[in-house]
């Protein structure tokens, strides 16, 4: 029979058959530049199948074939020297089982360990009552006032924060929400949109890494472990991975204030602190940037992970202007954001409106109320991940990271 015919037969590969024979394992007739596989061919397959079924290696079967067609296995002690390979590989599986069973143990071991874990870990988070005096109207900066208050503990879970010039917000299941904030904006770049694991399904892996180069240069800066009663705001929260990095870090006498104008967004991180019994000094704000009901001057440090990125989309402006107002004076900020090069990169026709948002220059002309203290670039990646459906093929994609110091 013919190649095709003969992988077939054994529900093979031509490509594995063709294998077999540049190695001697199989031997067929060659006729005007065709194999024919006969009887013996047929026969030894057989073999080859049989043995790798029990996980001899192809070494070992070149060996074991070998002796087979050396001796024909005529008389005993052949046969005692054939069967020796069985009698060795069997030993080498009756190991392996051993050390599968014990891998199996310590994974048993290891998944008992995280369910108890688990089962330790929910809390729930709610607007610690001696943060609410620095709830202020984000539009006449006056105390807010509460009403139809429901507490727990030391905690504020459901209400509403009025002020006499006419602003309200709710308090709803611990999360503070502007009662301007619609529904969730539709994000440009998508880190918003997903969790963590289905945000790794849906994006290149190769500009997670890039984008979480300057993520790293910033956490170093921050020396987490060394905060003590500070209050962080982070801008555009998002799927929580600035936050859960944080927030596991840093002492409880510190706040963390996740913002963002996705309401759902907001719920679905603050879940899934709770559930990780993270995140009981943290704080929810569901609003506008221009309208985070906080005391301005209150805060120590603002982080802006790509929020101003994925806002200009929106707002067609950066937020510098709105996140310097809240910072205390010689508060820090720390900021990483996307930028271009327009001698490498195109956006696409119904994007290139954007264009001044993403030039390195304008970035930092942006932040003239502050000082720069510290920056650094990253070099480029060719993966468009969350801009893939902003930018043409080929665009090479830069950031720049800074610590900056409001003056």
């Amino acid at each position: 029979m013919k190649i095709g015919e003969f992988a077939r037969k054994f529900d093979a590969r031509i490509d594995t058959i063709r294998y077999y024979i540049d190695n001697g394992m199989i031997l067929p007739e060659k006729l005007h530049s065709q194999y024919r596989f006969d009887d013996k061919c047929v026969e030894d397959m057989t073999l080859i199948k049989e043995l790798k079924q029990m996980r001899f290696k192809i070494t070992e079967i070149k060996k074991i074939l070998s002796f087979k067609r050396l001796t024909n296995l005529i008389d005993k002690t052949n046969l005692e020297y054939y069967a020796q390979f069985f009698n060795e590989k069997k030993e080498d599986l009756i190991e392996e089982k051993k050390e599968i069973e014990k891998a199996i143990k310590a994974v048993d071991e290891k998944i008992t360990e995280i369910e108890t874990v688990k089962k330790t870990l929910k809390t729930k988070i709610g607007i610690p009552l001696q943060f609410f005096n620095l709830l202020y109207c984000p539009r006449c900066q006056k105390n807010l006032k509460l009403y139809n208050a429901i507490v727990d503990g030391n905690s504020i879970y459901n209400g509403e924060l009025h002020c006499d010039c006419g602003y309200l917000a709710l308090i709803q299941d611990g999360i503070i929400i502007d009662h301007n904030i619609g529904e969730s904006y539709k994000k440009v770049m998508e880190v918003n949109k997903y969790s963590p694991e289905a945000y790794l399904e849906q994006t290149d892996t190769l500009f997670i890494s890039f984008t979480q180069k300057s993520f790293q240069w910033v956490i170093k800066r921050l020396d987490l472990e060394s905060l003590n009663n500070q209050i962080i705001m982070e801008i555009g929260t998002g799927n929580g991975m600035v936050m859960t990095n944080v927030i596991k870090e840093i002492a409880k006498s510190n706040y963390f204030i996740a913002t963002d104008n996705s309401l759902e967004q907001l719920k679905r991180t603050k879940s899934l602190m709770e559930k990780n019994g993270i995140g009981q000094n943290s704080i929810f704000i569901a609003s506008n940037y221009n309208e985070i009901p906080l005391k301005w001057g209150s805060v120590d440090i603002v982080l802006d992970i790509f929020g101003t990125t994925n806002q200009v989309f929106h707002q067609e402006e950066f937020l510098f202007e709105h996140i310097k107002p809240y910072l205390k004076q010689a508060g820090t900020l720390f900021g990483t954001y996307i930028y271009l090069k327009p001698s490498s990169s195109q956006f696409k026709p119904n994007f290139r409106k954007y264009r001044k948002y993403f030039m390195l220059e304008a970035i930092k002309t942006s932040l003239n109320d502050f000082e720069i203290e510290d920056a650094s670039t990253f070099g480029f990646t060719t993966s468009r991940g969350d801009l893939i459906n902003v930018l043409g093929e080929g665009s090479k994609i830069h950031q720049w990271a800074c610590q900056a110091k409001k003056l």
